[in-house]
């Protein structure tokens, strides 16, 4: 797994397991892309 293969090498991430495919749970208020996609970046982007 990626996660472990990082972890081993000791770079910094973050992982989590998604009972799901590329295409269920990812639009809408409740989705992904809302509850996960946008405030990471929020948080990691710096706009002028």
């Amino acid at each position: 797994m990626l996660s472990a293969q990082l972890a081993a090498y000791g770079v910094p991430h973050s992982a989590e397991p998604y009972a799901g495919n590329h295409s269920n749970h990812v639009m809408g208020r409740d989705g992904r892309f809302y509850q996960k996609l946008l405030p990471f970046f929020s948080q990691r982007l710096q706009f002028e």
